[in-house]
């Protein structure tokens, strides 16, 4: 007996593509993947075989759903934190270049956050797309690729830059614009949009992807005419950054040791600065890695197992997830800003004093001091009014 599961989305997804869209209809042979199965990634038509793709029972549905939403909370309120104490406050206490390419990556784990986990997070219940088409073919194409190929990109940057500054700091400090490197973090965004424009011009289409419980694009797919570009676009914008940001964090790692042995000139001014880029480069290869792990297989040719694209999907918000708590670990100032946001007195956090710890008296201070100075009152009143 077939899944009412199963059959509802597999009907949703035949009218969304096929049904909805029949003036951009599909080539021949992947419209009949569709039919097939062959979509899903399954060379058969087989039901039972989409069965076990699509079923999740209710236990794996809460526990997807309490992680997602555990991911949105931390991707917007605390990058949203760190954009705020960051451009406000100046709360994180790094040069102006490393402090620009951490801000665009907060704002891009904010887009992640919000147009990608949090349509996954209604999906997950039914199964089911429930955002209409416009929608999903947004998801398909930008919320599906831009934001992460330029988190990709600004970490790639962020770790080329900090070796740089750590092997030739004078040249740096001669040729240092931080306006080139504003324009670089615009040259990122606009390159993280050139596979997107690609499909699109290819005629690709959005769909559901079921197995991910996101909606796709059918560049992914191994019959579409644009998959060899898929191809070549995975590896330039996931594999080769993965690989030079492992490079890189290897040689600055490397330096810093052989600088600590070694006399010569300090990377003292430059520890935590480079501690909080190591850290979030090495997230970056955790977080990406059995997405690494996919385009090997799938260039390969090797079978992929149906939970491992739902498990890559969710891998990816490691780098959204804690990347706050990096920033909170590794600089004491943007802790010390964070406590005093949370408090009442809210005028404690000085944004034109260049040492928080310096700061006005806190409403405890100012309390005690009221206290002292009524007492004070009090008692040379009492003694006036007892002399008269």
């Amino acid at each position: 007996m077939t899944d009412p599961l199963v059959t509802t989305s597999y009907t949703f997804l035949n009218n969304e593509l096929i049904g909805t869209l029949p003036s951009r209809a599909f080539p021949s042979n992947v419209t009949s993947d569709l039919h097939s199965g062959n979509i899903l990634g399954i060379p058969e038509n087989n039901v039972t075989k989409i069965s076990n793709v699509l079923v999740l029972t209710t236990a794996m549905k809460g526990v997807i759903m309490f992680y997602n939403t555990i991911v949105i909370i931390i991707g917007v309120f605390g990058n949203i934190g760190v954009l705020y104490l960051s451009l406000k406050h100046r709360a994180l206490k790094m040069d102006k270049v490393t402090l620009v390419f951490i801000e665009n990556l907060a704002l891009a784990d904010i887009i992640i956050s919000l147009l990608f986990y949090m349509p996954m997070l209604a999906t997950v219940p039914s199964g089911m797309w429930v955002f209409g088409g416009a929608t999903c073919w947004f998801t398909g194409f930008f919320s599906s690729h831009v934001p992460f190929l330029a988190q990709i990109l600004i970490i790639m940057s962020i770790s080329v830059y900090r070796l740089w500054v750590v092997k030739k700091p004078s040249e740096v400090r001669k040729r240092i614009d931080v306006r080139h490197f504003k324009m670089s973090i615009l040259f990122i965004w606009l390159i993280a949009f050139v596979p997107v424009i690609f499909w699109i011009a290819s005629k690709a289409e959005a769909f559901f992807f079921t197995r991910g419980l996101i909606c796709w694009s059918t560049n992914h797919v191994p019959t579409s005419p644009t998959y060899l570009s898929t191809k070549i676009f995975s590896a330039f914008y996931v594999a080769i950054p993965m690989c030079i940001v492992f490079v890189t964090s290897v040689m600055i790692m490397y330096t810093i040791i052989l600088h600590t042995l070694k006399a010569g000139r300090s990377l003292v001014p430059h520890l935590r600065t480079l501690l909080t880029v190591n850290l979030i480069c090495w997230t970056l290869l955790v977080s990406y890695f059995p997405l690494f792990v996919l385009i090997v297989l799938k260039s390969t040719g090797v079978p992929i197992p149906n939970w491992f694209t739902l498990f890559q999907i969710y891998a990816k918000s490691i780098q959204v997830v804690v990347n706050p708590f990096i920033y909170v670990a590794t600089n004491l100032r943007f802790r010390r800003c964070i406590t005093r946001l949370f408090r009442v007195d809210r005028r404690t956090m000085i944004p034109d004093t260049p040492d928080i710890r310096h700061t006005k008296m806190d409403m405890v201070s100012q309390l005690k001091f009221k206290i002292k100075v009524t007492l004070t009152l009090s008692i040379h009143k009492f003694f006036l009014d007892s002399s008269t």
